[in-house]
């Protein structure tokens, strides 16, 4: 019984000891698991869903679609702004004119310098002329001006405008737009032996209800013709045998903006290039380079393309001056006859090109009857068809997610003395993986790095057919202390930078139900304050 007293005197006093410690001070250290982040990665994520497709068992393929170069007409072909000006004048002495008398009358023919280019028709898709009629005689004219061999419905252009008289010394002048859309224009001259000739006609006359009229020495009539902004819908001629160069140019490849660094060696790929012929004239094409550029790496297509002269057969007219069938050239290269996927493997973001067009390398061999249609030209597509097995190589991808410590968790968390936050990465890829961890602010501007050395995150377990069948999980810790914890406080964004590698440069295939899941669990030692509850 004295024993039993005993002990519990002693209970009774420890009880009242550790009542005592916890008033002189009310807090204490506490463990916590808090789940901070998550987000499930994909290589679908590196290139967008529409160019992605798969086969029956699951196999991923990368298809694309694209207009790499166009060479329009306008680029050989256009027909320059041109004025003319006709003037009249009397040298000297006087003379009295009747009404309806002509004073000055002419046919012009304007030659366009077109350079080597031939061209005997046109049919005008848009364009003007501009006269700025001029009249110093006292007593009202009438300009007649006419393009006879410029016609619409088989009608030639005319028209007809009174120029008042000059009253008190002044010049009296007009100026008058006319739209020669539509227009069929032979350009042949008036003998029909000729190219790049406008044919015009005017005639200036004393109005017939007007009076008697005294043209003085000085006085003059002018005429001032402006061929504004003509573009053809539809021109023939020859066009000529000349060498013109295209680029150096480039052209952007949106196929793996989402990648932005590492190699991969393709398996297999397929890059079908055509080339369209829509002009009624032959070419000789020389590709002199043809290459795919990533950062400062730079891969050249080795293939027959890029090494021998390609002839392109003009276009057929399938209906006079209506519409036209083109030409086309198609070129296969592949794993077989080139180094495509060393092109593909660098990830390019842009394509670049250098072409030589040789204009009719045979000369005039249509006798003229080249033809060419608004709109038309040479252009160069492709069709990229890539099975998505591969040996990867540090390809990098990069995940952005959404990140911020609630109210709660901020309040709860003040005191935080230190921790680790766990990354638990389940990999479904037969790839092995590293991930570092950025944490952004509001300005998207870095505040820290969580992870600088990343640890490695397994690939996926296997079949013996190298098909994964099970994701092999991994945990990585990030020790905290105060100064890391209170960065973590001012983040609003992840950015999770995961970089994939083969496995003894062996080459995977890609499934489509392949994924990496990444969770950031924070394992977090923080002091609790009873004054605060």
């Amino acid at each position: 019984m004295r024993k039993v007293l005993a002990v519990a005197g002693i209970f009774i006093l420890l009880l009242f000891l550790g009542c005592r410690r916890d008033l002189e001070r009310p807090t204490w250290d506490v463990d916590a698991l808090a789940p901070l982040a998550y987000t499930n990665v994909t290589l679908l994520d590196a290139v967008a869903d529409s160019l992605i497709d798969s086969t029956q068992d699951g196999r991923l393929n990368l298809n694309y679609e694209s207009n790499l170069f166009s060479y329009k007409l306008d680029s050989l072909f256009s027909i320059p702004d041109t004025s003319t000006t006709e003037f009249f004048s009397l040298p000297i002495g006087t003379i009295t004119v009747p009404p309806g008398q002509t004073i000055f009358s002419d046919t012009q023919e304007t030659q366009y310098n077109l350079e080597d280019i031939e061209l005997k028709l046109a049919i005008i898709r848009s364009g003007e002329i501009k006269l700025n009629l001029t009249n110093t005689i006292s007593e009202d004219l009438i300009f007649d001006y006419s393009l006879p061999f410029a016609t619409l419905n088989g009608v030639p252009f005319s028209i007809s405008e009174t120029v008042p008289a000059a009253i008190g010394g002044n010049i009296s002048t007009i100026s008058t737009t006319y739209d020669l859309s539509d227009y069929e224009i032979d350009f042949t001259g008036s003998n029909g032996n000729t190219f790049n000739t406008l044919v015009s006609g005017f005639r200036v006359y004393v109005s017939p209800t007007g009076n008697p009229v005294t043209i003085n020495a000085g006085n003059y009539v002018e005429i001032e013709s402006e061929y504004l902004g003509i573009i053809p819908n539809y021109a023939r001629g020859y066009f000529g045998n000349r060498t013109v160069t295209v680029g150096p140019e480039f052209t952007s490849l949106d196929v793996f903006q989402n990648v932005p660094a590492g190699n991969a060696q393709f398996e297999q790929a397929s890059l079908q290039l055509d080339i369209n012929n829509e002009l009624g004239i032959d070419f000789t094409a020389n590709i002199g380079r043809f290459s795919a550029s990533k950062n400062n790496s730079r891969v050249d297509l080795q293939h027959s393309i890029t090494e021998a002269p390609v002839n392109l057969t003009r276009a057929t007219e399938t209906i006079y001056q209506t519409s036209y069938s083109p030409s086309s050239y198609s070129e296969n290269v592949d794993q077989t006859n080139s180094n495509i996927t060393d092109f593909l493997g660098i990830f390019p973001d842009s394509l670049g090109y250098e072409i030589e067009l040789l204009v009719n390398p045979l000369g005039n061999i249509s006798g003229g009857n080249d033809f060419v249609f608004y709109n038309s030209g040479l252009e160069l597509s492709a069709k990229l068809n890539v099975p998505l097995e591969f040996n990867a190589s540090n390809i990098l991808i990069l995940d952005t997610t959404q990140f911020n410590l609630d109210e709660d968790t901020r309040t709860t968390t003040d005191n935080i003395n230190g921790g680790t936050l766990w990354l638990r990465a389940e990999n479904d890829y037969p790839l092995d993986a590293t991930v570092q961890i950025v944490t952004l602010d509001v300005n998207n501007q870095v505040l820290d790095t969580l992870v600088s050395q990343p640890d490695l995150i397994r690939a996926g377990i296997p079949n013996a057919a190298g098909r994964v069948v099970e994701p092999t999980t991994s945990r990585v810790a990030i020790p905290l202390n105060q100064s890391k914890t209170q960065r973590l406080y001012q983040a609003e964004n992840l950015i999770f930078i995961i970089r994939l590698n083969s496995i003894d440069n062996i080459p995977s295939v890609i499934y489509e139900d392949y994924q990496m899941e990444l969770k950031l669990i924070g394992d977090f030692d923080y002091r609790i304050d009873l004054n605060e509850i």
